[in-house]
């Protein structure tokens, strides 16, 4: 969903989109992976990632963010074969709950 696309109403829940659902990465290199969301402009909203069904934290290798009001970043530092595999992007508001995926393999 383009962002100037979005509209949104009180009543509707948000919805997402990811430009691309398969990507590769370098081992050892570093990757990004970029949620948007569609919402109605006075909703907030929690953005979640998870690895293979489980939610990831912020660590020294793994960065969340949000670059824009619609817009959220998953950043992978170093990627090593523990990080292929299967990434969902969740959102979730009082209007419901959605999630999105992407596959990553990491090569050598």
């Amino acid at each position: 969903t383009d962002t100037a696309l979005c509209h949104k109403t009180v009543r509707d829940p948000p919805s997402i989109s990811t430009p691309i659902w398969y990507s590769e990465a370098l081992l050892g290199s570093d990757f990004s992976l970029s949620c948007t969301v569609c919402k109605y402009k006075h909703h907030r909203v929690q953005v979640s990632w998870s690895l293979a069904g489980t939610r990831l934290a912020q660590s020294s290798t793994l960065h969340t963010y949000q670059k824009h009001p619609d817009q959220y970043i998953l950043r992978v530092r170093q990627a090593s074969i523990k990080d292929m595999g299967n990434y969902s992007c969740s959102v979730e508001n009082m209007e419901g709950k959605v999630a999105d995926s992407k596959t990553i393999t990491v090569d050598q």
